[in-house]
């Protein structure tokens, strides 16, 4: 299959084994978005950000924060919206303020302080007064523990621990990716048995739940995927604005497909996720088209179709 791209965005084609018999071609775009100083639409970013190829991480692998998610992926159930960086107070330091993100029907809340303790006395755990800061980095180690969705989380201390004081979370919940480890994830990788290792192997189990696929955690999953001309508001969480409202620009990904006996054919690419650099004030939109690769056209080509910006 030959690939034209008339987009000024980056693409990238691979190969994925499906279930039992399956192979899949899936192409995917990026397209790399910079958040207006003011509230209006957001424009491409002059350097484009590529296809992210490996999941990397903030330390030790699956023991912390994922920094990168693989892009490369055979399929996802519905749009990932994932936070990257850190957590800004822009009207100065701050003790604690209140982030807030929402993305179209999305909306994701969460607490954030400066550095603080438990500290114990006669009385039982006391929490000190958060120090005052500029930002707080959203990674999983400064939000509380949860052994599904964060086991490298904070712990709260027991009451019969021999500390005197211990650290206290800074994120009242953890908002970054998820580890393929992590029993939230892991839970959909059904059916890893003998009898697949015999019989089915390299292909998924017929049980494997491609929920899997979806890294962000579940309050940050979309309902579908991505229109891609959807509202964003970015609260506590910008270094330049205490509170911004964007619009992703409608430009939308059309692959037109090409066979040598039937007639074309047109598709809209999925867009199924959406990455918020926060530092960096950048988001990323990620377009996917599947294609069984037994029944693959000669030529496929990708375009940008600007979609009717709604109300605006």
């Amino acid at each position: 299959m030959d690939i034209i791209n008339k987009t000024e965005f980056p693409y990238f084609h691979f190969e994925k084994l499906g279930y039992y018999g399956e192979l899949f071609s899936v192409i995917t775009l990026s397209q790399t978005f910079t958040i207006p100083e003011h509230d209006d639409v957001c424009v491409p970013a002059t350097i484009q950000r590529e296809i992210v190829m490996a999941d990397t991480w903030s330390g030790e692998p699956e023991l912390s924060t994922l920094h990168t998610v693989s892009d490369l992926v055979w399929q996802k159930l519905r749009a990932d919206i994932l936070l990257v960086g850190s957590a800004w107070h822009a009207e100065g330091p701050a003790s604690y303020w209140q982030a807030e993100l929402s993305v179209g029907n999305l909306n994701r809340k969460f607490e954030v302080t400066g550095p603080c303790k438990w500290n114990h006395s006669e009385s039982g755990w006391q929490l000190s007064i958060p120090e005052a800061v500029l930002g707080v980095q959203l990674s999983h180690e400064l939000a509380p523990y949860n052994k599904k969705s964060n086991p490298i989380g904070i712990k709260h201390p027991l009451l019969n621990q021999s500390i005197s004081s211990t650290p206290a979370p800074q994120l009242s919940v953890g908002v970054g990716a998820l580890c393929r480890s992590w029993p939230s994830r892991l839970q959909y990788a059904k059916g890893f048995t003998k009898a697949w290792q015999e019989g089915v192997k390299p292909f998924y189990p017929n049980e494997f739940d491609a929920a899997f696929f979806n890294s962000s955690p579940p309050e940050q999953q979309y309902d579908g995927y991505l229109r891609g001309d959807e509202k964003i508001d970015l609260k506590g969480l910008l270094k330049s604005s205490s509170s911004r409202t964007c619009f992703l620009p409608g430009l939308r990904i059309i692959a037109k497909s090409f066979y040598l006996n039937q007639p074309p054919s047109r598709q809209v690419m999925l867009a199924d996720t959406l990455t918020c650099h926060i530092d960096e004030e950048e988001l990323t939109l990620l377009w996917r088209l599947t294609l069984p690769t037994q029944s693959l056209p000669k030529t496929l080509v990708l375009k940008t179709e600007q979609e009717n910006l709604r109300g605006r």
